[in-house]
Order: C-alpha cells, then sequence, then structure tokens
C-alpha cells in the first residue's frame, strides 16, 4: 500500500478505510511478450461515457458478477470482454493490494496474470484504445503533477497519455515489486 500511496491525490491518502464500498471489483495487469520478445503491459483507454471514469487510463476489468467464482475470475472475464484476450493463456501470478475508489465507491483488487505468448487484441465499445507499454517504459516512468481546480494528482505520463488515479497507484506497486 505504501507504493500506491506515492500516487494517492494529494489530500485523499486518508481515505483508504474502504468505507463501505456498493460495489466490488477486479482488474487484470496482464504481462506477456509481443512478436520481438519485449515483455509489455496491457492498460486501455475507456471511451467516453456519462460516468466518473470516462475517457481514463485503466487496467482491464470491472464489476464482480454474481457468477464469478472468484475475483480473479471476474478480472479474466471482463478482460476477454473487454480486449477480447484468450483468457485460457493467462497464469495467476499473485494479487496486489486492494485499493478503495472513492468517486465511485468501488473496491477493486487487482491481479497479475502473465502470458508466455503473444497475445491478440479485440476491444469491445468500452474501450477506444489498448496501450501496451514495454516493461522498460514503466519502470523508467516519472512522477509528475497534474494540478486542476479541485485536487492535485500524481500521474505518469506515456504516449500522450495521463495515468493516474486508481490505475497509477496500482501501476506503482507493480513497478516496486519488479525493482525489488
Amino acid at each position: 500500500m505504501s507504493a500506491q500511496l506515492k500516487l494517492a491525490p494529494i489530500g485523499r491518502s486518508l481515505q483508504f478505510n474502504f468505507q463501505n464500498p456498493s460495489k466490488i471489483a477486479a482488474v487484470a495487469l496482464i504481462i506477456y511478450p509481443d512478436e520481438e520478445k519485449e515483455t509489455r503491459l496491457i492498460l486501455i483507454e475507456r471511451n467516453h461515457y456519462e460516468g466518473v471514469h470516462s475517457g481514463q487510463v485503466s487496467f482491464p476489468g470491472g464489476k464482480q458478477e454474481i457468477n464469478d467464482s472468484s475475483l480473479a475470475q471476474t478480472a479474466l472475464r471482463e478482460s476477454n470482454e473487454e480486449i477480447g484476450i484468450n483468457i485460457d493463456s493467462l497464469t495467476l501470478l499473485r494479487k496486489l493490494s486492494k485499493i478503495y475508489i472513492p468517486p465511485s465507491n468501488f473496491l477493486v483488487t487487482p491481479f497479475i496474470f502473465f502470458s508466455v505468448k503473444n497475445l491478440n487484441f479485440e476491444h469491445n465499445n468500452e474501450v477506444k484504445n489498448i496501450l501496451t507499454p514495454s516493461l522498460s517504459n514503466i519502470l523508467n516512468f516519472q512522477i509528475k503533477n497534474y494540478e486542476n481546480q479541485i485536487v492535485v494528482n500524481p500521474y505518469f505520463f506515456y504516449n500522450n497519455f495521463k495515468i493516474w488515479g486508481a490505475t497509477a497507484m496500482i501501476l506503482n506497486e507493480l513497478v516496486e515489486i519488479i525493482k525489488e
């Protein structure tokens, strides 16, 4: 959680008490080799819609459904729906720290998955773009501060995209785990 706190919006770090979330969700941090054997991670740019996470960069994932046998299965199902990957090729490596997202009242559990082979993508209407930064890009991300009228948000910058909020917090936990 200390890695996540480094990318928490300034002033929001005390809101980690998971205050009665109305929604439970899971996301997938999917690591895979591309055709040139470069290790990559999947991020998505959400399409624009009426909601607090419209247009944001995130990990594939979403709300737990009653038929999901586990939160890891939620992350896999949502990844298959959003980016069309074959989830049978993924191996669960580990679970990361849960994160509470106050604006949408979600409690999210991130999972790291690995594929030994390149993946094919076909995104649905929830996803505008699929981003695949290399692991070397991610390990070299620099924390920046985005200041708007409401709150200062630390973020990472990748290919003209600001990666902030819960996604940046989870990503920073992954970076610290890899560096250890």
